[in-house]
């Protein structure tokens, strides 16, 4: 979703469109709102409930849709080879079912749906999926939310040396460009080495 519509989205809607925006459209909805919390329009309290509300219901939602949808998408030949890439390298990180899984899931860009489905499909029990899931989410809110309010501050704090509004707009573009980089280079060196094999 492009910057400048989350911007609107969250400008527009306000709280109820973080929660919405989590649930929706992921981590840019909730870097951008920890941006803006660092600059005075939200609580970051707020900030991160709603995002842990979001995306916990985003996941809940996957999960108890999940049987269904795997059964559907297995036999799509595409996804299903990037199923079994994913679930591969993640059983090596981390063993099956772990807490270290779940957190794991979190940071990897693009295995969050595919590994939520796979779960539901595994008959893992509903209780225990959505307590791991919960504390996976905690654990990667922080992180990302910590990010984006870190940033906002920083970027604060050059805007009102310079005076430019600019200068917050930098700030978050770069915040955006680090996150992506990191997501590329945990999918390139962390998951890709291994396929050559």
């Amino acid at each position: 979703m492009d910057k400048i519509l989350i911007f609107s989205f969250l400008q527009a809607y306000q709280l109820p469109a973080i929660a919405a925006g989590s649930f929706l459209f992921g981590e840019m909805v909730i870097i951008i709102a920890a941006f803006l919390s660092a600059q005075g329009v939200w609580s970051i309290v707020n900030v991160f409930l709603l995002s842990l509300l979001g995306t916990v219901l985003s996941d809940m939602l996957y999960f108890l849709a999940g049987r269904y949808l795997f059964n559907k998408l297995r036999r799509r030949e595409r996804f299903y080879k990037k199923y079994e890439i994913i679930t591969g390298k993640l059983n090596k990180i981390a063993p099956r079912g772990s807490l270290a899984a779940f957190i794991a899931i979190k940071f990897l860009y693009g295995t969050r749906i595919i590994m939520i489905i796979h779960f539901a499909s595994r008959q893992f029990p509903f209780k225990k999926f959505f307590i791991f899931d919960f504390i996976a989410a905690v654990v990667w809110l922080a992180v990302i939310i910590g990010l984006g309010w870190l940033a906002g501050a920083g970027a604060l704090t050059l805007a009102s040396i310079a005076n430019d509004l600019r200068a917050t707009a930098a700030g978050l573009l770069v915040l955006i460009l680090i996150y992506k980089l990191a997501q590329l280079w945990i999918k390139h060196v962390i998951i890709q080495p291994t396929d050559k094999k």
